[in-house]
């Protein structure tokens, strides 16, 4: 699945997104998803606030959460 909205970035601009905490998602790939990555970027797995809000609701421990993204 395509998560990240590349559209109109060179691989500098790519790159920078990536390693800065704005990653742009393409909304209508994750909206049913709760846990997903993107097929490019395979070593990164996102989630979305649903599945934070269950881990933290049901008091499982030793996740780390980061916001990294918004949709477009």
């Amino acid at each position: 699945m395509t998560a990240i909205n590349f559209d109109g970035l060179d691989m500098q601009e790519s790159l920078a997104m990536l390693r800065g905490e704005n990653i742009r998602f393409n909304l209508e790939k994750i909206e049913n998803e709760t846990l997903f990555r993107d097929s490019k970027i395979t070593s990164k797995y996102f989630c979305t606030q649903n599945f934070k809000d269950f881990i933290e609701k049901n008091r499982i421990n030793g996740l780390k959460f980061k916001e990294v993204g918004t949709a477009t």
